[in-house]
């Protein structure tokens, strides 16, 4: 095994690889290996200098994002630098039949190669510019786009390592000028030219649990002074607005413009109305987003809404579960709870029965409830169920009258609860209903059926009232 020096002026990487009777394949594969090591620490150098300048320079201190974005910038800077790390050693260990290899660069050597190449960003950018004219020209908006955000995304580097914004001539001659705002610029003015037209799906009927019937079918078209033209190759992305679910994805125009996506199930809605926004996407600018506030801002202006009608009630999925006691002794099968699923499918809410809760969660869920433990209940019924109805029932029962009539008397605090927030929509809360019979089990049945109606009221009402 090879032992790296202690060579503070170096960046190093040490590679392995089976022998498989292939010296020279063998011994390249460790050398990759060795290579790789290095290219890890440039990554991530690059990346913590891009967040470092980034960061500085944010009006409101954010930090761009660490995506997969700025992971693919920061692997293609390293990757230019490849050629500059030397396999400075070879091993090959006979008893263990292994290839080694060592690597290294200096780091002067490399802070040459990036000064070198932050200092030759104003030409990188004027031939991406140039590209994109040309693109543009031709009718290539997507080409033309591609070249101007591979501009930005070297730029952003550049100023990074420079710790300055860059100023420079992108024609090659007159002034110099600072060349992201008009970079940035000449992008908005792009997308502001693009336009979505909605050509099939929209006005669908949704339901929950299901798919929309119909394909989205759209067409995205670019604005020219001669008149339009089709904008071919666009990634093209999709947005629930006022429901959730999931839809198509990796979608581009074609040669006439024109693009299809799908809905393919719809989970939950809390308007009548849902909306599914096509629009553009610029993933490899999202990190960021903070220093291009006008792309960003022009590009949620850009794009076409499909409209579906769902019933909202129907829609959403909800769990009963009421703890329910008489006398000090626990009720194994709650009126309340009977007599609140039975109000709510009137109102054609769906209710999740115990059985689809994932297995032991329905025991978990009564001890919640009897507990008044809400944090427990989101645990076990999240995913099942879009909301909880949950609370306790308790009666107890008073003295004999004297003229034939005993009397009970019942309290109730039953709530639902957002599974998603945790937070209680509405509510129902009790004190000493009265409910009066010929003995202590009616009187106790008359008083908790009190409560159990004006609770499945309130309820109802109050979770109208909220999804509407």
């Amino acid at each position: 095994m090879i032992q790296k020096p202690n060579r503070p002026d170096l960046l190093q990487g040490t590679g392995v690889a089976r022998d498989t009777g292939s010296p020279e394949e063998d011994r390249l594969r460790a050398d990759n290996g060795a290579k790789a090591e290095i290219l890890n620490e440039i990554r991530t150098t690059v990346t913590s200098t891009l967040q470092s300048f980034y960061r500085e320079e944010s009006r409101d201190g954010k930090v761009i994002s660490s995506t997969e974005a700025v992971t693919k910038i920061s692997a293609q800077y390293a990757q230019e630098t490849i050629e500059g790390i030397k396999i400075a050693d070879r091993y090959y260990d006979k008893q263990k039949k292994l290839y080694y290899s060592y690597a290294s660069i200096t780091r002067q050597q490399l802070e040459d190669q990036f000064r070198q190449k932050a200092e030759s960003a104003v030409k990188l950018c004027a031939d991406y510019h140039r590209l994109a004219q040309t693109a543009l020209s031709q009718g290539g908006v997507y080409d033309a786009m591609g070249n101007y955000i591979k501009a930005l995304g070297e730029l952003f580097i550049a100023q990074a390592y420079l710790k300055k914004k860059i100023e420079g001539s992108l024609e090659g001659k007159g002034s110099s000028e600072m060349l992201q705002p008009r970079l940035e610029n000449e992008l908005t003015g792009i997308i502001s030219r693009l336009q979505f037209q909605v050509i099939n799906g929209d006005g669908q009927r949704a339901q929950r649990d299901r798919p929309l019937e119909q394909p989205l079918v759209g067409r995205v078209v670019y604005q020219k002074p001669s008149g339009e033209i089709p904008a071919t190759g666009l990634p093209v992305t999709l947005c629930l607005t006022n429901a959730t679910g999931d839809m198509s994805s990796g979608i581009v125009t074609g040669k006439d413009g024109g693009f299809t996506g799908r809905v393919n199930i719809i989970r939950s809605a809390s308007a009548e109305v849902g909306t599914v926004r096509a629009g553009l996407d610029l993933g490899e600018l999202e990190p960021f987003r903070s220093e291009l506030k006008g792309v960003f801002a022009r590009l949620e202006q850009v794009g076409c809404d499909f409209r579906f009608q769902i019933d909202v009630a129907a829609s959403v999925r909800i769990f009963v579960s009421i703890y329910e006691e008489v006398d000090g002794n626990t009720i194994p099968k709650p009126f309340t709870t009977g007599v609140l699923i039975k109000s709510l499918v009137q109102n054609s809410f769906t209710v999740i029965e115990t059985d689809r809760l994932e297995p032991g969660s329905d025991r978990e869920v009564e001890a919640a409830v009897r507990l008044g433990d809400d944090q427990a209940v989101l645990r076990a019924t999240r995913g099942s169920a879009d909301y909880a109805v949950v609370g306790r029932v308790t009666s107890q029962s008073g003295a004999d009258s004297g003229i034939g009539i005993t009397f009970a008397f019942a309290s109730a605090d039953v709530r639902v609860i957002d599974l998603q927030t945790g937070r209680v929509l509405t509510s129902s809360v009790q004190s000493r209903v009265k409910g009066g019979g010929g003995d202590a089990v009616s009187a106790n049945r008359a008083a908790i059926a009190k409560c159990a109606d004006e609770a499945a009221s309130s309820i109802i009402n109050g979770l109208k009232q909220a999804l509407r």
